[in-house]
Formats: C-alpha cells, structure tokens, sequence
C-alpha cells in the first residue's frame, strides 16, 4: 500500500486557506456586519450626546439671558416704585427685597434643574457607548475562540486519525453542503478516483 509523502501532504494542505474561507467565511463575514453596525451606532451615539449638549448650553444661555433681564426690570420697576412713592416703612422694604430674592431663587433653580438634566442625559450616551463596546469585545471574543477550538478540532482528527481519502472527502463535502446548501458549492471534478487508500496525515511542525 502506498503511503502519501511529506510533499504531496503538503500540497493537499495548502488550500487550507480556502477550506476556512468556505467553513468560516460565512460566519466571519457576518460579525464584520456586525462590527460595522456597532461602529456606526457608536458614532450616531456620540454625535447626538454633543448636539444634545449643545443645544441644552445654548437653551441655558437663552434662559440666563432672559432672567437676568427680567430681573433688572422688575428691579427697575420696583426702584422706580420705591422712589414714586417715597417708602419710608421698614416693613414695606423688607416685601420689596424678599420678592427680588424670590425671584432671583426661582432662576437659579431653573438653571440647576437644566444642568442637572444635560449631565444625566450626558452620563446615560456614555454609559450606553461603554455597554456597546463590551458587547462587541465580547462577541469578538467568543468568535475568535469558536474558530481556533473548531481548527485545533479539525487538525487534531487530521494528524492523529489514520483516515481513508474516500471517507474524507466525503466528510468535508458533507460538512460543506450542511454549511453552504447544494446550489452555492462548487467542487472541481476528480481527475482520478483511489479506493482503500489510506494515509496516516502528518500536519506539518509550526514554530
């Protein structure tokens, strides 16, 4: 019985490339898509938390510039009202001061409650982009783990397994069609047909 050489095992092995292309491609090509959409969502994310941010810092510009106005009028107002009537009343005074307080209380509340508002929204954008990039590492993760386990599988039965040529063949074409249906693959057709030949596979040594 003749026995395949180191060459022609080498020669058999080298569309190994193409054999992962055909097993994998699929799969890999599917977690790039992935990527891609995780990538895209990431910069929606963060160019909407900075157009957020700007239109909240302008809103509160606009609201400080209001109240401030507002204040000095009624400010003015209440001066003029003053001098009108020529207060002398401690008591009336004090009602003047406690209704500018309490306006200037009510505006400094509204501006806080929007600050607080913008660094809630600001902290959600970047809890929610965090939470997105660990789940992308992870599927990476679990990908490239899945693609090594099923190579070191395949090689394993590859060098330790004394398999006949017919019966692999058969195995990987199987596998093929279960992976990418009848219509999409293509094989080249057998210049020669062996029967009962077998080879002990000997991978070749990697440093």
């Amino acid at each position: 019985m003749n026995q395949i050489t180191k060459a022609e095992m080498r020669e058999k092995l080298s569309n190994i490339t193409q054999l992962q292309e055909l097993l994998f491609g699929e799969q890999i090509n599917e977690y790039n898509h992935k990527l891609e959409q995780h990538s895209q969502r990431l910069n929606q994310l963060e160019g909407n938390s900075q157009k957020f941010q700007f239109v909240i810092e302008e809103r509160i510009a606009r609201l400080e510039s209001n109240l401030i106005h507002k204040i000095n009028s009624i400010a003015n107002s209440l001066e003029r009202k003053i001098k009108y009537l020529n207060l002398t009343t401690k008591e009336e005074q004090s009602n003047i001061r406690q209704e500018l307080e309490a306006v200037s209380r009510h505006s400094h509340d509204n501006i806080d409650f929007l600050q607080n508002s913008l660094n809630s929204h600001t902290n959600g954008l970047k809890t929610e982009i965090t939470q997105s990039k660990a789940a992308l590492d992870r599927d990476l993760q679990l990908l490239k783990q899945q693609i090594s386990e099923k190579l070191e599988s395949n090689l394993s039965d590859l060098s330790n397994n004394k398999v006949s040529c017919t019966d692999l063949a058969e195995v990987l074409f199987e596998l093929c069609l279960k992976l990418k249906g009848e219509d999409e693959l293509e094989l080249p057709a057998p210049q020669e047909q062996q029967e009962n030949q077998t080879v002990d596979l000997m991978l070749p040594e990697t440093t």
